[in-house]
């Protein structure tokens, strides 16, 4: 019973971030941002993981929802989609 409310406060303290890409930013300077706002734990894993993939030229300019312990596919994912854009959100 007690993990139950351990699971339920976790899924509850689930943080969303803004984190924002700007005309010019390269992989290394996202990389060390990610691990900055703690979205992830490592920059030069996510740098070599991200270089892997043919990410490092089609990152986009804009902000974007993400949430601390995201794998590095689903940031990926996020930060390569349109849709995933914040556009002049007034939340």
């Amino acid at each position: 019973q007690e993990e139950e409310i351990y699971n339920e406060m976790a899924i509850e303290d689930v943080e969303e971030i803004t984190f924002s890409i700007k005309y010019g930013d390269s992989l290394i300077k996202v990389s060390r941002g990610l691990e900055k706002a703690g979205i992830i734990n490592d920059a030069e894993d996510f740098l070599k993981y991200g270089k892997a993939k043919g990410i490092d030229k089609r990152l986009r300019v804009g902000d974007y929802k993400l949430t601390k312990g995201l794998d590095y596919d689903t940031i990926i994912s996020i930060l390569l989609k349109q849709e995933e854009l914040i556009k002049n959100s007034t939340k």
